[in-house]
């Protein structure tokens, strides 16, 4: 990359976080929002209309991503493991 040039995230951060004057939904009334606000409200909008991709991204900003774990005892043993040494005895 040329010295003196923006890399893609800063570029991405700019733009989300330049500020335009628009119709808060909530209120009525015309502010300054982001174009990040703006892109989180149009996903609220799709998700209130059932689209369940569009749900996704304004729940885990809300609430975190889910995150799944999975929990193995000391008696169980890989599936892989056992036929390594199945096989090398």
């Amino acid at each position: 990359m040329k010295k003196g040039l923006l890399n893609r995230k800063t570029i991405a951060r700019e733009y989300l976080a330049f500020l335009q004057e628009e119709v808060y939904p909530l209120t009525g009334i015309k502010e300054l929002l982001s174009k990040e606000d703006m892109i989180t409200l149009a996903l609220i909008h799709k998700a209130k209309k059932g689209d369940l991709n569009a749900c996704k991204a304004p729940m885990d900003s809300a609430d975190g991503a889910v995150k799944q774990s999975i929990e193995v005892t000391q008696g169980e043993t890989p599936i892989f493991k056992q036929l390594d040494i199945e096989v090398i005895e």
